[in-house]
Parts: C-alpha cells; sequence; structure tokens
C-alpha cells in the first residue's frame, strides 16, 4: 500500500512508518507522530473476547425483549423510548396509582419508594408540556417530575426546564399566599393577607 505523508510517496515500511497486517498502515507518520495501533492487531488481540460480548449482548436484548413481552402480556400499555428496540421509556399508564422504584440513594439496599403519578403541565415556557408529578403515597410530597408520555403535544419528552420545576416547587423563598406591603418601597417588609382581601384589592 502506498503511503502519501508531507509530499513524499513511500511503500510499505519506508518514511511514513507502520506496515500492519497485510502491509496497511498502522504506527507513527513521517513527522514521528504516534498513530493507531495496528488494526489487524487489535482484531487478533480481542480474539474471543468479542465472541464474549456478542454473548452478552444478545443475552440482554433478550432480557429487554421478554420485559417488553411480559408487560404486554399483562395488559399494560408499554412506552417505547427512543431506540425503538424494547427499552421502556416511561411506566405503563395503568400502575399509576401505584408505581414502585428502588430508591437510588438506598443503594446497595433496596428500599421501595411508592408514587402517585399526576398528570400536570410544565409552566416554565408557553409551549406547555405535559409532566407527571410523582407523589409520595406516605408524605403526599413531589418527589420529582417527569415527562407525560399521554400528553398530545409533548408525547413525553421535555427539556431540561420541565425535571427542573421540582426546584420551584422546594424553593424556601416561594410564595405561598397573598403579602401585603406594610412599609415603605424597598423596605421588604410584608405581612400575610387573606385571598378574599387579595381579591378585593386587585
Amino acid at each position: 500500500m502506498t503511503i502519501e505523508s508531507d509530499g513524499v510517496d513511500s511503500a510499505g515500511a519506508g518514511s511514513s512508518a507502520g506496515a500492519g497486517a497485510g502491509g496497511e498502515a498502522g504506527g507513527a507518520d513521517a513527522g514521528g507522530r504516534a498513530g493507531d495501533a495496528d488494526v489487524g492487531g487489535r482484531a487478533g488481540d480481542a480474539g474471543d473476547g468479542n465472541v464474549d460480548v456478542d454473548a452478552d449482548v444478545a443475552a440482554l436484548g433478550a432480557r429487554v425483549l421478554a420485559s417488553r413481552a411480559a408487560t404486554e402480556a399483562r395488559g399494560e400499555t408499554f412506552y417505547p423510548g427512543p431506540s425503538k428496540v424494547g427499552l421502556g421509556a416511561f411506566p405503563p399508564k395503568e400502575r399509576w396509582d401505584d408505581w414502585v422504584e428502588l430508591d437510588s440513594r438506598s443503594w446497595p439496599r433496596r428500599v421501595e419508594r411508592r408514587s402517585m403519578l399526576v398528570p400536570t403541565t410544565c409552566f416554565n415556557c408557553e409551549s406547555a408540556c405535559g409532566l407527571l408529578a410523582y407523589v409520595d403515597r406516605d408524605t403526599l410530597q413531589v418527589r420529582k417530575f417527569e415527562g407525560n408520555p399521554e400528553h398530545p403535544g409533548s408525547r413525553g419528552r421535555n427539556c431540561a426546564k420541565g425535571p427542573a420545576t421540582i426546584n420551584q416547587v422546594t424553593d424556601p423563598d416561594r410564595i405561598l399566599y397573598p403579602l401585603r406591603r406594610v412599609g415603605a418601597r424597598g423596605e421588604g417588609r410584608w405581612e400575610r393577607a387573606g385571598w378574599d382581601e387579595a381579591l378585593d384589592v386587585i
């Protein structure tokens, strides 16, 4: 194979180094820069390792397809992910009333967290994408927001602002009731007012 480097034509193992298997270029180029390892050498070194990887991938694929088949056999809705190969992207809507997940912060212990999934809407822009609020069944606190696959517009897809809505819900400075200014403008002095009073003033 002829290799061109820096305007110099050389064949085989000339100044542009490095014949690999079958005389193909590997190693360093004419300027002494390190090149990639010989392709033939990499394939030879991997050897049986490729067979093991292929078997692992095939086994994983079988488990994924079995999971989808089991979901559909139960009569539950299967929402495929972007890959469309069988990975579920959202909980089946038939189990939104009592959805069970493992608490990631408790790993390696297997601690189950039960949630109600309540459809809602993102209010961070005019698109009004659909969200699912994961509400803890014991405390009734919202734990997180994820996309709602049943929403006709967003179909489960959200930008980063959607899941980030939890930061607004839990913001310690969030205003939870009407406030009336009691000092001069800019003093930051407020007192709580009733809803009827606030609506009358407005």
